[in-house]
């Protein structure tokens, strides 16, 4: 809470869900209800699919006469057309992406095989319901800085997110339930070990993908706190959790953040 009677509420969002994952906790149409602002990653209400889509094709081909066969390494590219295979994904129509692009395709392609959407996400379900109540919606980032994070990822990290990538597709089943049963029991403290143990060999990517998103967002969302509104702010579980979460920025910032069950 800030001195002018602001609030923040922070939610861990699951970015991917199933049908059968609803009905949501009722806490999360409280906290909603109790905002005046929803704060996300990515204010989805503003996002124009066709462009959408033109803007992260155009970051993510590869340049001119260079294939994925040739830019990673043979043993990455041989697990990935396994991995592909098995999901059914036509590795001639990967072929001209960049690794952190297919990293992304395969990705979503293994969560929908198990069920899980985008569409079915926490944070589309709360974009939804503002744009029908017409509350206003604050986006932390945009569209082209998002793809700008994995476009300017060294070619060493992106084999490095591809591998990382490929190699949980296979567990991502069992990985996904549990990740879910603790997210909506409000136990994600306890997975942290596991959410951020996907970086341990690949500390650049962390700092990339994570901590410096996370010291960005942190300035911004302190001073929401001077204004004297209500923000529910919703972005994935694993910016909330280990010792660089956007909690622990927000103390060290000298702001009381209490937890809420």
């Amino acid at each position: 809470a800030g001195k002018h009677g602001g609030e923040i509420s922070l939610l861990g969002s699951m970015h991917v869900l199933r049908d059968a994952d609803y009905p949501l906790p009722a806490s999360i149409d409280a906290l909603y209800a109790g905002a005046d602002t929803l704060v996300m990653e990515l204010d989805l209400n503003d996002l124009d699919p066709a462009a959408e889509q033109s803007t992260l094709l155009t970051a993510a081909l590869l340049p001119r006469g260079q294939a994925l066969q040739q830019v990673v390494k043979p043993p990455l590219y041989e697990l990935t057309e396994s991995q592909a295979d098995k999901l059914g994904v036509d590795m001639s129509a990967l072929e001209r992406f960049e690794p952190w692009m297919v990293a992304i395709t395969l990705l979503d392609v293994g969560m929908r095989r198990l069920g899980f959407q985008a569409e079915r996400g926490v944070d589309r379900y709360l974009a939804d319901k503002a744009r029908l109540d017409g509350k206003p919606v604050i986006g932390l980032e945009t569209l082209a800085f998002q793809i700008g994070v994995f476009d300017r990822l060294s070619d060493r990290q992106q084999q490095a997110l591809l591998a990382q990538t490929v190699r949980e597709l296979d567990t991502a089943g069992p990985e996904m339930d549990a990740l879910e049963h603790a997210w909506r029991d409000g136990r994600l403290d306890t997975e942290a070990e596991r959410l951020l143990g996907d970086f341990d060999g690949f500390p650049d990517l962390y700092e990339t993908l994570v901590k410096d998103r996370n010291a960005r967002w942190a300035p911004t969302l302190e001073r929401l706190l001077g204004d004297g509104k209500r923000y529910l702010v919703v972005v994935g579980a694993l910016h909330l959790v280990g010792k660089d979460s956007v909690i622990e920025l927000l103390k060290q910032r000298g702001l009381e953040v209490v937890r809420v069950d």
